[in-house]
């Protein structure tokens, strides 16, 4: 009795110790597991915060750029308004009977004295024997865009190799999925004599690829998340809704700088009794985003910054009362378009003696990209690609197939108990039982096949960690890449349709792949399984 008893807490022992071992590996191997897929989810949500970052970094790029055409609008404006005047100096000139003149009131004359300050004015500007003539300051301004324009590029450039590091070097490797790999190898390096069991296979890739792979349109039903491309109306909207400053909206505090300027460097107060004014003026500045009115196909169409109105001069002559010119419409346009033809660059116009207007265009190409603007048939826009979240992503519609644009990162980890030596598992009782004569099958403990020849070998576990997005008291934000506030969390594989196997979803079985375990999920969910982790 007393050797029956002890080869029996001997068999007890080892039982378990056995079970204890494979419960304990199991729980070492879903750890691991867990490990790597909320450090893939982490790197993902660091990347997608950086990506946001630099989004801005791009709006604050083009809001300097629309800033200098504004300012180039503005200059245009103001030699519009100087050959403007001339023209109605030169108008008033040439009305019969004023000259020679012919009465005391010497209009003629007076005129004449206009119209030589407006052509002195005009050479001041046009010159280029004087160091800030207008052709000079423009290319500087047009340099300066092209300089604003290639950190625009340079900083989308930085976006694509940010995604494509976390793509190619982190999460989709060409083999084995590289973050999982180098997580699981560090931890069989240090298993001693066992190494060799534990992997990460690359069935997971084409789950990841899926989620967080690029969109080639970026259309509403495309699977894929990230929108790499050209610019979005998110990315043009944003840049322009920090252009709140009134010198960039609204011309009312350019009247009084555009009479004082004009009178100051025309001399207008100083020539004639008690001279001449800027009478009326009415205008504004205003951003425009509309198709190309020359006719050039696809991208944005015009992006333009316009400075428009119309001036009124009015002339005084002591005795002789004032007389009135205008009104006249003046306007300059700087135009940055998607392609590069005839009429880009800016324009202004002014009125004419002959009535209608006088229209002078700027050469091809100024104020937008130059160099690599050759051919003319190459698009030339100037807003740079903005790394973009899908917007179908986001749908509430969809919320349980794109999680409201909110990635998962599957990973799976594997334990090979096939190159497990014999030796190195001395309290495994590796034997086999029929529980009854009339089953089929039997309980297999031996971990490598069962009777009938199934490969059992292949411990699995899964793990799923999201990528999700939260703004402290601004739950109503959808998710976007604006806004650094990506974070990351483990949820369970099955927390969309995809991942369910109950709703159709076949991410479980496409990350394990084939195999003990697919089968395993595949029965389960055929017997009405619902309790997926």
């Amino acid at each position: 009795m007393m050797a029956l008893t002890m080869m029996l807490i001997a068999l007890m022992v080892c039982l378990t110790l056995g079970i204890g071992m494979k419960v304990r590996e199991k729980a070492e191997t879903q750890t691991l597991a867990d490990t790597a897929a909320y450090s893939g989810a982490v790197l993902t949500a660091r990347t997608f915060n950086s990506i946001a970052l630099l989004n801005r970094v791009e709006v604050a790029q083009m809001v300097s750029l629309i800033a200098t055409q504004s300012l180039v609008s503005y200059g245009s404006y103001y030699r519009a308004m100087v050959w403007g005047a001339r023209e109605q100096f030169q108008k008033a000139h040439d009305v019969p009977g004023v000259c020679p003149n012919a009465d005391a009131c010497l209009w003629c004359t007076r005129w004449e004295q206009l119209i030589a300050a407006a052509d002195g004015e005009i050479n001041r500007l046009n010159n280029p024997a004087n160091a800030q003539h207008w052709d000079a300051m423009d290319a500087d301004a047009h340099r300066r865009i092209g300089r604003v324009l290639g950190q625009g590029g340079g900083t989308h450039a930085a976006q694509e190799a940010l995604y494509d590091d976390l793509m190619q070097s982190q999460l989709v490797g060409l083999g084995l999925p590289p973050l999982a790999n180098a997580i699981v190898q560090r931890v069989d390096q240090a298993s001693g004599e066992r190494q060799g069991e534990l992997t990460a296979p690359a069935t997971v890739n084409v789950v990841n690829q899926r989620e967080l792979g690029v969109s080639p349109l970026c259309l509403p039903g495309d699977p894929q998340l990230v929108c790499r491309g050209g610019p979005s109306e998110i990315s043009i909207q944003a840049t322009m809704g920090t252009r709140w400053y009134a010198f960039e909206r609204s011309a009312r505090n350019l009247s009084q700088t555009l009479e004082d300027t004009l009178m100051l460097r025309m001399g207008l107060n100083s020539l004639i009794g008690e001279g001449a004014r800027v009478d009326q003026f009415d205008g504004n500045t205003r951003y425009v985003s509309r198709k190309d009115p020359h006719g050039a196909p696809g991208g944005m169409g015009v992006v333009a910054e316009a400075t428009e109105g119309r001036m009124r001069l009015m002339v005084m002559a002591t005795g002789c009362g004032p007389q009135t010119l205008g009104p006249d419409e003046v306007t300059a346009w700087v135009y940055s378009t998607s392609y590069l033809n005839a009429n880009d660059g800016h324009y202004f116009t002014y009125p004419g003696r002959g009535g209608g207007t006088i229209s002078i265009s700027e050469p091809q190409g100024t104020h937008q990209l130059s160099s690599s603007c050759d051919p003319p048939i190459a698009p030339c826009g100037i807003w740079p690609g903005f790394m973009d979240m899908n917007p179908g992503h986001a749908d509430p519609g969809q919320e349980f197939v794109d999680l409201y644009g909110q990635p998962k990162v599957t990973y799976a980890v594997q334990r090979d108990y096939a190159r497990r030596p014999t030796e190195a598992d001395p309290w495994n009782l590796l034997y086999n039982i029929s529980i009854r004569p009339s089953w089929q099958e039997q309980f297999d403990n031996k971990g490598i096949r069962t009777a009938r020849g199934l490969d059992i070998s292949m411990q699995t576990a899964l793990a799923t960690g999201l990528v999700y997005y939260h703004r402290q008291r601004h739950w109503q934000e959808p998710p976007n890449f604006w806004n650094p506030y990506w974070r990351a969390t483990l949820v369970s594989g099955a927390i969309d349709n995809d991942g369910n196997p109950t709703r159709g979803g076949t991410d479980l079985q496409r990350a394990v792949g084939n195999g003990f375990a697919q089968q395993v999920i595949t029965q389960l969910d055929q017997q009405g399984f619902k309790g997926w982790q």
